[in-house]
């Protein structure tokens, strides 16, 4: 595979604006950091840039991405500065390609319409960063729930997610916000286990399946302590990770290898409280919950 060098290279949050020259730059999988992460678009709806409105490079845009502020100046000496904030959406025509974005609500667009002579709406397509930022919130909340409790600092939690603490807050107005994402997370990857298990053999596939259940019960007792359980989000997670189970256990039952005297919700319950308890280590854990599994089977099965 070939080789190049770049001599330089420039940059701009807003497109069509002025560009900054860098000395080094990241790159990631959605090009360089730092470069066009706003739009401009016409009263159609369509992209704008310099080409067509070559005003717009006399605008100097800055964005901080961990406090969230996009600050433009203008050639008067003129600064119009807020934290970005979206509200609603359209679909905007970029190359000929139409584009979900979301309009940015704040004084940008008034300001560079006014600059410009002409209409102008700012705004903010998806892309890779917002969800790096969030799957990385995810990460280390998950971490330092485990480890800390659900009452560790925020700002500890931005800090290993390596963004700022106005980026958390964006993603998770509020601590329950963070909790239950976590906890949303943790029973999609469940799921997702439970449709794997279903290509094994009945029993392998529930014995599996409980496992991975077991797992998720030790290591996130702090979340669920701190889930509020009369909630519409805590209520259809625990019907839907019941819903996925629920083939696997039948599947097993109607095979024998599982004892005709019990039923879903006894199993799970039995591997909560076992898991759950307190063990002088990992490895009694795993005995106890050994014993435990051989308790559901069938004599002849196990």
């Amino acid at each position: 595979m070939g080789s190049g060098r770049v001599a330089w290279i420039s940059i701009c949050p807003v497109k069509g604006l002025a560009l900054r020259q860098l000395d080094e730059c990241l790159l990631t999988e959605g090009g360089v950091a730092g470069d066009r992460l706003f739009f401009l678009v016409d009263e159609n709806e369509r992209l704008v840039n310099s080409k067509g409105l070559g005003v717009l490079q006399q605008i100097v845009p800055r964005f901080d991405e961990e406090a969230g502020v996009l600050e433009l100046r203008f050639p008067d000496g003129t600064t119009v500065a807020e934290e970005v904030m979206v509200d609603g959406s359209l679909d905007a025509r970029f190359w000929g390609v139409t584009v979900p974005v979301r309009v940015v609500d704040g004084p940008w667009s008034e300001a560079i319409s006014d600059f410009a002579g002409r209409s102008l709406r700012l705004v903010r397509p998806p892309g890779p960063a917002p969800r790096r930022n969030f799957d990385a919130l995810l990460a280390a909340a998950r971490d330092a729930f485990n480890r800390d409790g659900i009452d560790v600092a925020l700002e500890d939690i931005a800090r290993q997610a390596g963004v700022g603490i106005a980026t958390l807050y964006r993603n998770f107005p509020t601590r329950s916000d963070l909790v239950e994402a976590v906890y949303v997370s943790e029973i999609e990857e469940l799921l997702q286990a439970a449709r794997d298990a279903y290509e094994r053999e009945p029993w392998d596939g529930l014995e599996a399946w409980l496992l991975r259940f077991s797992g998720y019960v030790a290591t996130k007792l702090a979340v669920l302590q701190g889930l509020n359980k009369d909630s519409q989000i805590f209520r259809t997670c625990r019907a839907a990770m019941y819903d996925a189970a629920n083939p696997l256990f039948e599947r097993a039952q109607a095979a024998g290898e599982v004892r005709p005297d019990t039923n879903l919700d006894d199993v799970m319950r039995l591997v909560s409280g076992v898991t759950a308890s307190h063990y002088e280590s990992d490895e009694q854990r795993a005995r106890v919950l050994a014993l435990a599994l051989d308790a559901i089977r069938t004599p002849a099965a196990a």
